[in-house]
């Protein structure tokens, strides 16, 4: 990612902040220019919204999430720290134009890329076990 696509990408992301939150400080938005300058590479996953039949774009969706998961499992492999995030920016008509989100596309994450400046602790998880309904 270059310099300029990274700046532009937070001038967007930025734009989208202050839509959203018109009384925001300076403060906030140069905390967010400060946590993306930090950031090597961001990436966003897009995901074809062509089928008419709701079920064949949700099982597209699905695989567009199980691609991303993968190559954060490659990454984390490889000692690249990956986040996934998404939520209400990647649904803002704003940030989709000014992306240049096509008609037939939805956004699915924003990927931010690189080598962590220190790995957290593992956290402790439940079993799977715990988690899962065995059917009978």
């Amino acid at each position: 990612m270059t310099d300029e696509a990274k700046a532009t990408f937070v001038e967007r992301f930025i734009a989208f902040f202050q839509r959203n939150n018109p009384d925001a400080k300076e403060e906030k938005i140069n905390q967010y220019r400060d946590y993306f300058s930090k950031v090597p590479a961001l990436f966003t996953c897009r995901a074809k919204k062509e089928d008419e039949n709701p079920v064949v774009r949700n099982d597209d969706f699905a695989a567009v999430s199980a691609l991303i998961q993968n190559l954060q499992l490659l990454a984390w492999d490889q000692g690249i720290g990956m986040v996934w995030k998404s939520g209400r920016i990647l649904y803002d008509k704003g940030f989709q134009q000014d992306m240049g989100l096509k008609e037939n596309e939805r956004f699915a994450a924003i990927l931010h890329i690189g080598y962590p400046e220190e790995v957290p602790e593992e956290k402790s998880r439940q079993k799977a076990s715990s988690l899962l309904t065995e059917i009978k």
